[in-house]
């Protein structure tokens, strides 16, 4: 090959949220970014859609014209529950949006910063990714400095980098379900949240501008188990409680809630969002980590592309700033869904408090807390069935 068809300062690989936000803020600092994205753009993306205030809050570009419904709402039911637990806020806890439209905005953003973007990339690989990026785009070389991993659970350029499998993914299966006026008025008024439903897990049902999004998701992996029966099955058993007709099509998809065993960085590549695992393990909700991460990798290439410590900078300020939110999550999120018996018994006892707690979460005005000794002595057994 006589020589590189492509010379940048960055490559990344994806256009979703974190991808889009990495390459606007490198782009923005003067840096040559190239980003990559498998398909042509706007591309459907299976994903329920809503995103929370902390996520929306530090966008930066408005965003108001791809909002389909702003839910100040949020409805959590569980079956075990005498009546149903709401939180409202006058900001919006979620805001719902379509991916198409979303991701495309931000991709959007960073190519008016000077970011180039090649669609339908195909097949590629990664031939060097220490020292410095090669990549080979069926024939075409490109060479960088940095990487920029934000191509999701299923990340080739991770699984090229050598990273391994993920510890724990959350399967999930939504649809998008055009339903009558009074259908859609009767949902509109909040975010709904199922509790198990499946066991281990929850449905949700997201009022958009002209149709429904529902889906179920399972957290068994994350406590040891198995699935106990095909989603698809929890899906349709799921519409038929909430007596919603049956969908033309359906899309899985799978959410990682732990980060891999071998850090965010090697190398020169960095992963960011899905692709590092960083989506919250209580209600694997991903856009706030994966903006997050995203422009923390931007912002450690910015600061430590001289002397080569990009990936160490950004592997720190995830370990600062990221893990500990993360760790706590696990703890909360286990002990939620990995016994019905403590999960009945926290939220008999604590279910208002839990529902305050994710609504501040949401909003960006608090954090996972540590869980002190008064939880524990709540309910014997809980240290077990939550771990560290």
């Amino acid at each position: 090959m006589a020589g590189p068809w492509r010379t940048v300062d960055a490559v990344v690989v994806g256009g979703g949220p974190a991808g889009a936000l990495a390459a606007a803020r490198l782009a923005g600092s003067g840096r040559r970014v190239l980003l990559l994205e498998k398909e042509r753009l706007p591309r459907y993306k299976p994903c329920g859609g809503g995103l929370v205030w902390r996520a929306r809050q530090d966008l930066p570009v408005d965003i108001t014209d791809c909002i389909e419904h702003e839910c100040h709402r949020v409805l959590i039911s569980y079956k075990h529950l005498q009546k149903d637990l709401t939180v409202e806020n006058e900001r919006a806890l979620i805001s719902m949006v379509m991916r198409p439209d979303f991701d495309h905005r931000l991709i959007e953003h960073a190519r008016a910063l000077g970011t180039e973007i090649v669609e339908a990339t195909g097949a590629w690989r990664l031939t060097r990714w220490r020292e410095g990026i090669e990549l080979d785009l069926g024939g075409r070389l490109v060479t960088a400095r940095w990487l920029v991993a934000a191509d999701g659970a299923r990340s080739r350029a991770a699984r090229q980098a050598g990273w391994g499998p993920f510890r724990h993914l959350v399967p999930a299966i939504e649809c998008e379900l055009d339903v009558d006026r009074d259908t859609l008025r009767s949902f509109g008024h909040a975010a709904r949240f199922d509790l198990d439903f499946p066991t281990e897990g929850y449905g949700w049902v997201f009022p958009k501008r002209q149709h429904l999004s529902v889906g179920v998701c399972s957290f068994a992996t994350m406590v040891g188990r198995g699935l106990r029966e095909p989603l698809r099955r929890t899906l349709a058993e799921y519409l038929r409680r909430q007596r919603l007709p049956a969908p033309a099509h359906k899309h899985g998809y799978v959410i990682p809630v732990a980060p891999r065993a071998e850090g965010v960085a090697r190398g020169r590549v960095m992963l960011v969002g899905d692709a590092a695992g960083l989506a919250d393990p209580v209600t694997a909700e991903g856009l706030s980590h994966a903006l997050q991460s995203g422009v923390m990798a931007a912002e450690a290439v910015i600061d430590g592309d001289t002397d080569g410590s990009a990936g160490m900078r950004y592997a720190e300020r995830v370990g600062r700033e990221l893990m500990p939110e993360l760790r706590r999550g696990r703890w909360l999120g286990r002990l939620m869904y990995s016994s019905g018996s403590v999960r009945n018994a926290l939220l008999d006892r604590e279910g208002r408090r839990l529902a305050d707690l994710m609504a501040r979460i949401f909003l960006g005005d608090d954090l996972y807390p540590v869980m002190r000794a008064r939880w524990l002595r709540l309910l014997p057994g809980i240290g077990r069935a939550g771990g560290e």
